[in-house]
């Protein structure tokens, strides 16, 4: 990899990067304060083929009527490269794993008995949904004495509501529920010491106006309920912690993107703020041969073989832009994942939506990376 980038650990709920932002970053919509703040950061619909639409497109809700309105659907491999790893202590190793990502849109309803009674209204909204579902089997390997854990299925699954573009992409709800064995610590005199076997599921409503959250988790057993308030005070664009790649994803994406934003973790039932900063990271030109194909197939891309003299050349690809985003308070310096998106080359025809690629997602205490590479689209957005 060609990296302006250095790729470090990043301490995430779950295995690896399941989680996501969402946006409270409420500009001009009524309840949030009305306050102008200049650290928002701009989003826009790049997953359209016009991005600057700043609502949400009708063909994008699945309606039995219209069997030509999809979701996006994409499937990504994903893989473990150890190459880098150095923990003396300890290793792991993951094998058989996929990334499903879902994007559509679809009515919330707010009067909905599970949703706290303090913010439910007799009202029904149109607002995006974003899934997504990591399933994997890992394993772990104390280096002193050799001993091996047997493998371990870890399944994470994300379920994010949140509103359009022009309002910012304001969280409405988020879910999370992780079967997942975790790195513990940096090091460990016991097999049993290196992982956290976590059962856990973290439940976010926002309410309607976005001032405030009321957050539960369940973590092996033992339940937890905080409201976090104040949430229209944050200086930061504010985004929820499970739709972190579609938050990216609306931004301007460039090797000059710098941006700060606050997320809600669940897990941590509490805020963190994150850098975001474009630059330059090639995806190895075997990886983005097959990702380009990928897109071709379904239309997201048209291969370059010719020039503008006419003459024949050998097609480079979909054009990439790499994004860092970093966890600003982590004890790890450094820290960061990185994510590879089809460039916004044209934003009146956009013909490859800004479609997520590829993610580098280190593991903590130097034990890895794991890779998401896009493998199959199995559904697109309708040609809006």
């Amino acid at each position: 990899m060609k990296a302006l980038f250095k790729i470090g650990a990043l301490v995430t709920a779950g295995v690896a990067l399941s989680a996501g932002l969402a946006g409270c970053g409420c500009g001009g919509c009524n309840g949030c304060g009305g306050n102008s703040v200049s650290n928002r950061s701009v989003t826009n619909s790049n997953w359209f083929t016009g991005t600057s639409y700043a609502g949400i497109q009708t063909s994008f809700i699945p309606v039995a009527d219209h069997p030509e309105y999809t979701k996006e659907e994409i499937v990504y491999e994903v893989s473990f490269d150890g190459s880098s790893a150095s923990n003396s202590s300890y290793s792991v190793e993951y094998k058989d794993g996929t990334f499903t990502t879902e994007f559509y849109a679809q009515a919330y309803d707010w009067s909905a008995k599970n949703i706290p009674e303090k913010y439910r209204r007799d009202e029904s909204e149109i607002v995006y949904r974003y899934t997504t579902t990591l399933n994997v089997k890992v394993r772990y390997t104390l280096k002193k004495d050799g001993s091996a854990s047997e493998w371990m299925d870890d399944v994470v699954v994300n379920d994010s509501y949140f509103r359009a573009a022009g309002k910012r992409l304001q969280p409405v709800y988020s879910r999370q529920e992780s079967q997942s064995s975790s790195p513990a610590r940096r090091s460990a005199d016991t097999l049993e010491k290196t992982y956290n076997r976590v059962n856990a599921v973290y439940e976010n409503f926002y309410a309607y106006d976005c001032g405030e959250v009321t957050a539960y988790s369940t973590v092996n057993g033992k339940s937890a309920e905080k409201v976090h308030g104040k949430l229209n005070k944050i200086s930061y664009s504010f985004f929820d912690n499970a739709y972190l790649y579609t938050a990216v994803r609306s931004m301007t994406l460039s090797e000059t993107l710098t941006q700060t934003v606050t997320m809600f973790s669940g897990a941590n039932m509490g805020t963190e703020n994150y850098s975001v900063r474009g630059g330059r990271a090639d995806i190895p030109a075997e990886e983005l041969k097959a990702i380009s194909a990928e897109l071709n197939r379904v239309g997201l891309y048209h291969p370059v073989t010719k020039d503008a003299e006419g003459n024949d050349v050998e097609d480079k690809g979909v054009p990439a832009t790499a994004v860092a985003v970093n966890n600003v308070g982590s004890k790890l310096v450094g820290a960061q994942q990185i994510i590879w998106y089809a460039s916004v080359t044209d934003p009146d025809m956009n013909t490859a939506r800004a479609t997520m690629l590829k993610i580098a997602a280190p593991l903590p205490y130097n034990l890895g990376i794991l890779n998401y590479k896009l493998k199959e689209i199995k559904s697109t957005l309708w040609n809006e």
